[in-house]
């Protein structure tokens, strides 16, 4: 399980890198779309009901400063942390 998990972060990264590689490609400079952005494109009420249950339940600085950051970062740097985070932390048999 943990294995296929592993591969759906690889598998997502080199997507959003793919993904970035070709945009920049068509617009002739370095460019890319932030995870925010990917995510408001495929499902934008849950990006907005999740904004609204951690300001509203949790903690409402939490969202600025935190959050949005990790949301204006470029959509493959999460998932690549995920899977360097597994490689580097799997257990060993």
């Amino acid at each position: 399980m943990r294995r296929i998990v592993l591969y759906f972060f690889a598998a997502l990264t080199v997507l959003a890198l793919a993904g970035d590689a070709w945009v920049s490609l068509s617009a002739g400079s370095p460019m890319y779309r932030p995870l925010g952005s990917v995510w408001y494109s495929l499902h934008s009420a849950s990006l907005n009901a999740t904004q609204a249950g951690i300001q509203r339940y949790l903690f409402a600085w939490l969202w600025d400063p935190a959050i949005q950051t990790f949301l204006l970062a470029p959509a493959w740097i999460i998932p690549l942390g995920v899977t360097l985070a597994m490689i580097v932390f799997k257990r060993r048999r």
